[in-house]
């Protein structure tokens, strides 16, 4: 009995021992193998730390080669100021009252609000000033801590400020290119993981992961060149006091664009600077009727499909008052009779102009399409309009006259450059563009933005030759803009003086109660033109939106400040003198 019952309570302890063990196996198990990758994260978290680090957002340059390219954007050391309300004590009062008066951003009520909020760690203000942080350090504030960051930040305040457009708090790009190319811009974040002390001392390295800066953009733009036009626009909001205006200089041989500018403008180092009639983009997204700007691109159509017409061919311009489709056409104030062809562009008649375009009236539609019109520049730098220009089977009889002078159809200003650009570079458009190259610090490296024909032949060498002669006759004696001729050089240009379309005027119901109308007092007056004519070194065009009513002509409005920037852009690019007449006036 002994014997049996020692034998079974040596097999109850080994099944015990073995149901042990096995629970032990099977909980290794789950802990070395199931559980290992939990578990071993919570351990390093217990004796490692991870700090992470962020490079610089690259640069933005003008396009100077020589000596150096100018800085026009950049990011410069700036703090976080946090705080934990817990950590004051009874100074809390105390430390909301210094730093109200100190923080320009941040008033005493919001520090109030966010302190007595809790005992957690409240944001005070991001990118606060070294100089500024000296000095609240000083004070020796309790519950304050500091982190390092970058602000973004403009050398040269608010010159070239909607290109370059702006950063948002969190430091991504929020319009112009710094938001096109935020993903080059945007530095690469980096780590040190380490191992510390029970006293979170450093022990020793474990991993680190160095950050990347950014890439570094440069711009097509030439920075002396920019400062000249956004001086003359500032002269010309003082002198003339139009609602807005813009001035937009590109080659015609490259589709660099050399300068862009309008006003108003604003300072993206001073948000309070920032409104929206003030940083909104209008030469991208803006439309308004050419006016007479369109007509050398309409019969420089007729000088392509229409063999038998030169710029000698005479028209018979009706003494200033002529009826097509039911409705007048006037030569504003003149009573022409017979013009030559080139009289119908240097004098700027409308209806010399809409008989010339109706000897290629089923062509007037391919002709506008072909210089660009009714499409996106694709100069990529935010959203860009794509004008107005309806089908041709939405025309009526009265658009074939209406068209060639301007009216009906709506554009923007970098299509009128870009239309231009194809006449003086022979007939052949070039892709506009704002970035000359892209520059990686970490490769040492640049991607150049080649030149890229976006239309081999818009019209023939030969057209565009006889459309630029005839366009020189604009600025001389007997033109419509005298006052745009560069002296020492011929210079072939437009004069545009365009009716605003004023919008229907709809009741509470939606029911019209006015309809749409040319206005008679508010226009978009502009000079298009480029110099020196038979050799361009660029395409220059000035708009004035809403000038006073004696400032309506193009040709007093914003032909004066196209010579003044032509004259300073010569003398800057060293382009020698150079005068040549040939236009055949038989």
């Amino acid at each position: 009995m002994l014997r049996t019952a020692y034998q079974t309570r040596i097999v109850f302890l080994g099944i015990f021992l073995a149901t042990g063990f096995i629970l032990l196996v099977g909980r290794l198990r789950v802990v070395q193998i199931e559980r290992h990758h939990e578990l071993n994260k919570k351990a390093k978290a217990k004796y490692t730390s991870r700090v992470k680090s962020v490079g610089i957002r690259g640069n933005i340059y003008d396009g100077t080669r020589i000596p150096s390219p100018n800085l026009l954007a950049s990011s410069k050391v700036a703090y976080n100021l946090l705080a934990e309300p817990g950590k004051m004590g009874s100074r809390r009062e105390e430390v909301i009252q210094k730093l109200s008066r100190l923080l320009a951003e941040t008033d005493k009520k919001t520090l109030e609000r966010r302190f007595y909020s809790g005992s957690q760690e409240v944001v005070v203000q991001n990118n606060v000033d070294p100089i500024l942080v000296s000095r609240i350090q000083q004070m020796k504030l309790p519950g304050l801590r500091y982190v390092e960051s970058s602000v973004r930040f403009y050398p040269k305040d608010s010159l070239l400020c909607h290109v370059l457009g702006y950063t948002t708090h969190e430091g991504s790009g929020a319009s112009g290119v710094e938001r096109v190319y935020d993903k080059n811009l945007q530095p690469q974040e980096g780590y040190l993981l380490y191992e510390r002390s029970r006293r979170a001392h450093k022990v020793t390295n474990l991993d680190e992961q160095k950050p990347l800066d950014g890439k570094d953009i440069h711009l097509t733009v030439l920075e002396p060149i920019q400062s000249i036009v956004e001086d003359e626009l500032d002269r010309l909001m003082k002198e003339v006091k139009p609602k807005a205006c813009y001035a937009i200089m590109a080659n015609p041989k490259t589709g660099a664009i050399m300068a862009l500018a309008q006003r108003p403008h604003f300072n993206p180092n001073d948000r309070n600077t920032m409104k929206p009639q003030n940083y909104n983009p209008r030469f991208l997204v803006d439309v308004y009727d050419p006016g007479s700007t369109m007509k050398a691109i309409s019969l420089a159509g007729v000088l392509e499909h229409n063999k038998n017409i030169g710029l000698g061919t005479p028209v018979y311009c009706e003494n200033g008052m002529w009826y097509y489709g039911g409705r007048p056409l006037r030569d504003a104030g003149h009573n022409y009779k017979n013009l030559r062809f080139w009289e119908v562009i240097q004098k700027s008649s409308n209806i010399g102009t809409a008989k010339l375009a109706l000897t290629i009236k089923r062509r007037q539609y391919d002709v506008l399409r072909k210089f660009g019109f009714g499409e996106r520049t694709g100069i990529n730098l935010g959203v860009e309009s794509k004008g107005i220009l309806w089908p041709e089977k939405y025309w009526s009889k009265l658009s074939y006259t209406r068209l060639p002078i301007g009216q009906g159809i709506s554009v923007t200003p970098l299509q009128m450059v870009q239309a231009y650009g194809a006449l003086a570079n022979k007939g052949r458009m070039m892709q506009l563009h704002l970035v000359d190259k892209i520059y990686d610090p970490i490769l040492d490296k640049s991607k150049y933005t080649h030149p890229i024909v976006k239309n081999m032949e818009v019209i023939s060498p030969e057209a565009a030759a006889e459309m630029v002669e005839a366009l020189k006759t604009v600025t001389k004696k007997g033109g419509t803009a005298t006052q745009a001729a560069v002296p020492g050089y011929e210079v072939a240009g437009k004069t545009g003086t365009a009716q605003k379309v004023i919008p229907a005027v709809k009741d509470a119901n939606g029911k019209v109660i006015q309809k749409a109308y040319y206005s008679d007092t508010v226009h978009v007056s502009s000079f298009i033109g480029f110099v020196p004519a038979d050799d361009p070194e660029f395409v220059l065009y000035v708009v004035c939106d809403e000038p006073p009513y004696k400032f309506r002509y193009g040709g007093k409005c914003a032909a004066p400040y196209f010579k003044r920037i032509s004259e300073q852009t010569l003398s800057f690019l060293n382009v020698q003198p150079t005068i040549k007449d040939k236009v055949s006036r038989k």
